[in-house]
């Protein structure tokens, strides 16, 4: 542009401060949807979904009970069920029909969810910030539980795995 050119202020995209992960999914139905989380400084946590087909997005706010925090992983599980975190209190979403299946806190000192992986069972693993806390949800029960401290020192569980035979390593 040259100099002369006057700067125009096409106002704000979308009112989010950042994009905390995206993920793909095609529904039973054969709808494809992608599933982005994302953080501002609103009291409840959201993720936004859009119906790729039917080109529509839709502002899904999490439960009432469930106050903002950062996300800072996700998952898409084998059932289709989408898992996050709303800085301590963990999510569960079906992308299909949009509701939030199941939320609660499994440790009371984990602050916020760096990884998720599922195992060959089904069972959803997170680990969390500062304390080095691995959790597990149950997705058939609604079973969570916390597995306590991995590292006595270390602060970040970053990254997850689970084997064939069910052995979770985390990567510390």
């Amino acid at each position: 542009a040259s100099a002369s050119a006057a700067c125009v202020d096409h106002g704000i995209g979308a009112a989010v401060a950042e994009s905390r992960g995206i993920v793909t999914t095609r529904t039973a139905d054969g709808r494809y949807l992608v599933v982005a989380n994302a953080l501002d400084v609103g009291p409840t946590g959201y993720v936004l979904v859009t119906d790729v087909d039917r080109e529509t997005t839709t502002h899904d706010f999490c439960p009432p009970d469930v106050p903002q925090g950062a996300a800072f992983a996700s998952l898409l599980a084998s059932t289709g069920r989408f898992y996050t975190a709303q800085g301590g209190v963990l999510v569960e979403l079906d992308p299909a029909t949009l509701a939030w299946t199941w939320h609660g806190r499994p440790s009371p000192v984990a602050s916020n969810y760096l990884s998720f992986t599922e195992g060959p069972d089904g069972t959803i693993w997170a680990g969390a910030v500062y304390q080095t806390t691995l959790v597990s949800f149950d997705p058939r029960t609604g079973t969570a539980r916390d597995h306590g401290r991995m590292d006595p020192e270390e602060m970040y569980l970053m990254h997850l795995a689970v084997d064939d035979a069910g052995w979770v390593y985390g990567g510390i």
